[in-house]
């Protein structure tokens, strides 16, 4: 017994993720994608095989020395299972990211650095300090680097008539905070997507719906390329994913998609897109995430901006 209550908590920690059986709703575009239990290894993999290792070990009076060995192998093993999940399945592996997204976070705050082409121009690096939260739908930006025509944004859906708030950039932010329709002509020319496309959840979603719509062409080439330690991230250990090449490229002519999926919290912390030149279309990074962190009162009011 006081063996078992030693590990309980480590047990507790190494609990399985398995996918359920789930439908994703992506806006009005319907269903992303349904993915059964069935993808994921039994329970026994981190479940029985750590029992098996604990269980081995000789026994010790209570407090004891936790036999870290066993641990580590039941930690391989679980990392191996994820990687050949990935190798057979890549869109599979994408779905249960966003299960356990839905299941585990409900805000989050992070350091976003982009670039971006649009309209044929190829922007300047952009860092931005993030805020986000899921319900209300929420986001607030503040421009540390790469600042165009506004400091500070923010959204909040329902709220200011579902419109976003900004105050501009430089001397002009003296004369105070103007609201915007979200897909007006001047913020679309400012990026690639609208506030209400922001998100790691979001972002994974628009990497996983056409991959589906490729697989029922048969025309779905990705691949795993393994295990990466991305700088761009904080140098966090992620899952590369690259899809190439698109067939018919897509929009912009994308022809190049490749994803970095951390291994720790299963977010998408990195994509970068190009055409088929090899040309950058786009690249997006978040570092120093902090899940549903503790916000002031005001950081999704007017008053923050």
């Amino acid at each position: 017994m006081a063996r078992l209550l030693l590990f309980l908590p480590i047990c507790l920690f190494l609990q399985d993720r398995r996918c359920q059986d789930c439908t994703e709703t992506a806006g009005e575009g319907g269903p992303v994608a349904q993915v059964a239990s069935a993808y994921l290894p039994k329970a026994s993999l981190p479940g029985q095989e750590l029992f098996k290792c604990l269980s081995a070990a000789p026994f010790v009076p209570f407090p004891a020395t936790i036999p870290w060995e066993p641990l580590r192998e039941v930690s391989i093993r679980r990392q191996q299972a994820i990687e050949d999940l990935i190798r057979r399945d890549v869109p599979a592996f994408l779905q249960m990211c966003i299960d356990r997204y839905d299941a585990e976070v409900k805000a989050y705050s992070a350091i976003m650095q982009k670039r971006e082409r649009v309209f044929s121009r190829l922007l300047p690096t952009e860092v931005v300090e993030t805020h986000f939260r899921e319900q209300p739908f929420s986001v607030f930006m503040n421009w540390r680097q790469g600042v165009g025509m506004a400091q500070r944004t923010l959204y909040v859906h329902g709220e200011n008539g579902n419109r976003m708030l900004a105050r501009p950039s430089g001397l002009l932010g003296n004369l105070g905070v103007f609201a915007r329709d979200v897909d007006s002509r001047e913020i679309k020319a400012a990026g690639r997507y609208i506030v209400t496309e922001f998100g790691m959840k979001l972002g994974t979603v628009r990497s996983l719906k056409p991959m589906l719509e490729a697989r029922k062409r048969n025309a779905l080439h990705v691949r795993y390329d393994g295990l990466y330690r991305v700088p761009e991230t904080g140098d966090r250990l992620c899952y590369k994913i690259v899809r190439t090449p698109y067939d018919p490229p897509e929009d912009e002519g994308v022809n190049e998609l490749t994803i970095y999926i951390d291994t720790e919290t299963w977010l998408q912390v990195g994509s970068v897109l190009k055409d088929a030149r090899g040309e950058l279309i786009a690249e997006y990074y978040f570092r120093d995430i902090r899940l549903d962190p503790k916000f002031s009162q005001n950081q999704f009011s007017r008053s923050a901006l």
